[in-house]
């Protein structure tokens, strides 16, 4: 099994939890639309930069803007999940595609790919289950990784990933996702959530 890319750009910052959501097919000013945020606000910071400020405001509810290629990266500070309400994936995949992947501490991770407004996969790692309208290639995707084998465990071991970085391998491999640590350390946008 290989490495995620994106697990070891979050080594140090957000190994024990992450929110974040791969959109592509939009511009970022109708992104920042669709998620009701006043791009006006926004502040041009590195993470630490944003971490810092974020650190003291109640509700730490702030998100970061990567660019990734064809991908925008929106990587929630504080990773509380609201970004994978599924009326806010289906807004964000609305004439084009999203893909993201959600782990909260020692409670769940998640993964979804949604286009054109459709969920088309979802999977949560307690129920071990994929739904959606067309999960076929979230299945193929966590299947390749091995996130669906029963005996994959959430904590890591030298033998095989955990389902948090499995997770992200998957979703990295099947749709050609990356993120560095230098684009993490980059000055980007940072903006509130409503």
């Amino acid at each position: 099994m290989g490495t995620s890319t994106i697990h070891e750009a979050f080594k140090g910052r957000y190994e024990d939890q992450y929110c974040l959501l791969f959109v592509r097919g939009i511009s970022d000013d109708s992104l920042f639309v669709r998620l009701g945020i006043d791009s006006v606000k926004s502040s041009f910071w590195t993470l630490n930069e944003a971490l810092q400020h974020y650190a003291s405001e109640p509700g730490n509810k702030a998100l970061r803007v990567l660019h990734a290629g064809e991908w925008t990266v929106l990587l929630e500070l504080y990773p509380s999940g609201d970004l994978f309400a599924p009326e806010v994936v289906s807004a964000l995949s609305e004439a084009g595609e999203v893909v993201g992947a959600w782990h909260l501490l020692d409670s769940t991770t998640k993964v979804v790919h949604a286009e054109d407004g459709r969920i088309l996969g979802y999977f949560d790692d307690w129920l071990s289950l994929v739904k959606g309208a067309a999960p076929e290639r979230l299945v193929r995707a966590l299947g390749h990784a091995g996130v669906l084998e029963e005996d994959l465990d959430d904590d890591e071991t030298d033998e095989e990933l955990s389902v948090p970085v499995a997770v992200l391998l998957a979703i990295e491999e099947e749709f050609g996702l990356r993120v560095s640590r230098d684009s993490l350390d980059r000055s980007s946008v940072t903006v509130e959530l409503p």
